[in-house]
């Protein structure tokens, strides 16, 4: 998966396509505040989402990749 998402990166670059990545914390993203993420994310065109940080709890990791796949 990792070198997917790094292939897509490295062929929009060549192409001169640009991509948005919003980071989620799920140490400090609740369920809604994925789900609110998520709703603005359609809006707006996001491409990617990159979950992590620096603490990572494994419950609320899970809660949150699991919102993710889910919608």
């Amino acid at each position: 998966m990792i070198q997917n998402i790094y292939k897509q990166l490295c062929q929009k670059k060549l192409q001169g396509i640009k991509s948005l990545a919003v980071l989620i914390d799920p140490d400090k993203t609740t369920v809604d505040d994925c789900k609110e993420i998520l709703n603005l994310a359609r809006k707006n065109n996001i491409d990617y989402f990159f979950v992590g940080g620096s603490l990572t709890s494994e419950p609320n990791f899970s809660l949150i990749i699991n919102v993710l796949k889910s919608q």
